[in-house]
């Protein structure tokens, strides 16, 4: 599995930078100070480089620290999200209501959007 699939996109990264998400991550979202394509940078192994860091690319598991607690995984819940994977895509879903799911093949995405929709509707404290 390439890196790329297991952080949240960079328009998703941004979002969440927007929404003054505290821009601490393992990996972040960089750009080449010569160039304009982005990549993954880890400032840990990096920071000898010349990227300049646009905002954290986060991680499945520190998404996971930021989502409303009690999260399960499964297709029963009886805490506030469901993360389900069905027909290819990864479903997230608060208290139930289908109608605050998010969608998307990659499960950092969904999280992400999640914790985008949780955060805009005051469902969590960032």
């Amino acid at each position: 599995m390439k890196l790329e699939d297991q952080v949240c996109s960079l328009e998703l990264s941004k979002q969440l930078n927007d929404l003054s998400v505290k821009q601490e991550s393992l990996w972040y979202w960089g750009k080449y100070a010569y160039g304009k394509e982005y990549g993954l940078v880890c400032p840990i192994y990096y920071n000898e480089h010349p990227y300049e860091l646009e905002c954290s690319a986060f991680t499945v598991a520190e998404l996971g620290e930021m989502l409303p607690k009690d999260i399960l995984v499964g297709e029963e819940s009886y805490g506030h999200l469901i993360v389900m994977k069905g027909y290819n895509v990864w479903h997230c879903v608060y208290d139930g209501d289908y109608r605050t799911t998010s969608r998307d093949t990659l499960l950092a995405n969904a999280m992400a959007k999640m914790l985008i929709w949780c955060i805009e509707n005051k469902k969590v404290k960032i």
